[in-house]
C-alpha cells in the first residue's frame, strides 16, 4: 500500500459587502465562488439584475453560494421589513 497521498486542490473566489457596486470581473477559474453580505442597497430591481449577474457565473464556477446581508430584506420573508423594499 502506498503512502502517498494525492492532493486535490480547489481556488475559492470570496467577496461580501458589495451593496450595489457591479460583480467585478475575474479571468480564472474557481472551484466555490462565495458571495456574502449586501448584495444590494435593498432595493428589489437591484437585487433581480444581481441575481441575473450571478446566473451568467454558472460556467465559469461549479458551485456559487450566496448569502445575504442586513440590507437584503427582500431575501427574506420573516423579515419585519420585507414588505419595506426600497423601490
Amino acid at each position: 500500500m502506498s503512502n502517498q497521498l494525492s492532493h486535490t486542490y480547489i481556488r475559492i473566489v470570496y467577496i461580501f459587502d458589495l451593496h450595489d457596486l457591479r460583480l467585478p470581473s475575474l479571468s480564472h477559474q474557481a472551484t466555490f465562488y462565495l458571495l456574502r453580505g449586501d448584495l444590494t442597497e435593498g432595493r428589489l430591481s437591484c437585487l433581480l439584475s444581481r441575481l441575473e449577474e450571478l446566473s451568467v457565473l454558472k460556467s465559469q464556477f461549479p458551485h456559487i453560494f450566496v448569502g445575504g446581508g442586513n440590507r437584503d430584506r427582500a431575501l427574506d420573508e420573516n423579515c419585519e421589513s420585507h414588505d419595506n423594499v426600497i423601490q
